[in-house]
């Protein structure tokens, strides 16, 4: 009701049969499983709560509707809704342009652009990974921890992880080092209120 502005409902069973006939035919099969449940649920809710026999008996009809509505076929499949399909890595020769011409320019954030793309393209972190992200200094090897930017509804399998460098004098760990010497430097110039 909230997704489409539905003040109210006054016939259940019209808003099954238009929910499946509207809304179910843009959800990918996943977000249909998914969808189709939390309406199935919120359906019920409204059943335990209904104030008359005809109500509860309107809405046990639209949960039957929407729980047999018609699965996805293959062909009526929409396109993902992900970055799946985008570009996901900036080629060489795209990185090396843009090196190039941030190096020519003089603008107040070009340098700490450069080096938040080294250390990205070192390590693949989050954007939001990098606040709390430190590199420690082991014999023989250097690790970067990071607190997972997934590790929310155990879509992770831990609230840290850790790359590991046998090098210590990498490009990686080089690029990840001066990354975080900016991005530190820029956090204590901002000031206990200021926003880097």
């Amino acid at each position: 009701m909230r997704d489409h502005d539905l003040q109210e409902i006054s016939c259940y069973e019209d808003f099954g049969t238009w929910w499946v006939a509207t809304i179910m035919q843009d959800l990918r099969p996943a977000s249909r499983r998914f969808y189709r449940r939390a309406v199935e649920v919120g359906l019920q809710d409204r059943a335990d709560a209904a104030r008359s026999p005809m109500e509860m008996v309107d809405i046990t009809r639209a949960i039957t509707i929407v729980r047999k509505a018609p699965r996805a076929s293959a062909q009526a499949t929409p396109a993902p809704a992900t970055s799946s399909h985008k570009l996901k890595q900036l080629t060489e020769d795209v990185l090396e342009q843009l090196g190039r011409d941030l190096a020519c320019r003089r603008g107040r954030y070009d340098e700490a652009l450069i080096a938040y793309l080294d250390a990205g393209i070192a390590t693949g972190l989050r954007p939001g990974e990098w606040l709390r992200a430190r590199l420690v200094h082991q014999p023989g090897r250097v690790v970067l921890v990071v607190r997972n930017g997934k590790a929310t509804y155990y879509r992770a399998h831990g609230a840290y992880r850790r790359l590991i460098w046998t090098d210590p004098a990498c490009r990686q760990v080089r690029a990840v080092a001066r990354w975080l010497g900016i991005l530190r430097q820029a956090c204590a110039d901002s000031g206990p209120k200021g926003r880097f």
